[in-house]
């Protein structure tokens, strides 16, 4: 999935809602799964809410992953 992921975003490098996609596939769960990662999942996020500044889910999620790395 990683792979289709990279691919989509090669296509798509300005897609606020793909990036939202991506940092949700990075998040850790648990159990844990090969790849995950906050930091990952960050810089998707990241990139979603400034792609989409008015989309609330985007910053919440962000906010979700800077809360557990404790920013």
């Amino acid at each position: 999935a990683a792979d289709a992921y990279a691919h989509a975003l090669q296509k798509r490098p300005d897609s606020g809602w793909l990036h939202s996609r991506v940092g949700v596939f990075y998040l850790p769960s648990d159990p844990a799964q090969p790849g995950q990662s906050w930091e990952t999942a960050k810089m998707h996020f990241e990139k979603a809410a400034v792609l989409h500044l008015n989309d609330p889910w985007a910053h919440e999620r962000l906010a979700y992953v800077l809360h557990n790395m404790g920013e």
